[in-house]
């Protein structure tokens, strides 16, 4: 029975400790287009160790007035629910021009 009582404790602690957050970095004006793309950043150790490392972050990334948000997504939650017993944890960037 303790058994359980644990793995519920640890489940727990799995949901609340995953919180939303959004981080927005604006990098010179602005952006000044609709041009946007979407890339997924994937962490272990509960985001202390990046696994990929992205060498070209789209044609976006070389642009000098731009919009750089990194956020969990509903969808990202979903994943880290099932991922996060085991430390691997994703997030959402979006580049904006």
């Amino acid at each position: 029975m303790s058994n359980k009582i644990i793995i519920v404790a640890m489940l727990l602690c799995v949901i609340s400790l995953s919180g939303c957050f959004r981080h927005v970095h604006t990098m010179g004006s602005g952006p000044h287009s609709n041009q946007t793309e979407e890339h997924h950043q994937w962490y272990a150790l509960w985001g202390l160790v990046p696994l990929a490392d992205e060498k070209d972050g789209g044609s976006l990334a070389g642009t000098t007035n731009c919009r750089i948000t990194t956020e969990f997504k509903p969808l990202d939650c979903l994943i880290n629910f099932f991922t996060g017993a085991v430390s691997i944890h994703r997030t959402t960037i979006t580049i904006e021009k």
